[in-house]
């Protein structure tokens, strides 16, 4: 039973982890932070990146944990 769980476990993470990077969530937020804060694209992308990028890397982080 322990098995399986972590099988589901690590199946629902990979599946969000697509989902996170396939989705784009940035465009919407990118264009959010953008005009609430008057910064420049670029300034508005990379804020909205790092909390992105730090997700994936948990998730990442969570998937490989057994492999290591």
């Amino acid at each position: 039973m322990q098995i399986q769980n972590h099988l589901l476990l690590s199946v629902t993470s990979a599946l969000g982890l697509v989902i996170t990077v396939w989705a784009m969530p940035d465009l919407l937020w990118v264009y959010a932070v953008k005009h609430a804060r008057n910064l420049t694209t670029r300034q508005a992308i990379i804020v909205v990146n790092v909390p992105v990028g730090l997700v994936v890397l948990f998730t990442l982080n969570d998937l490989l944990q057994p492999f290591i």
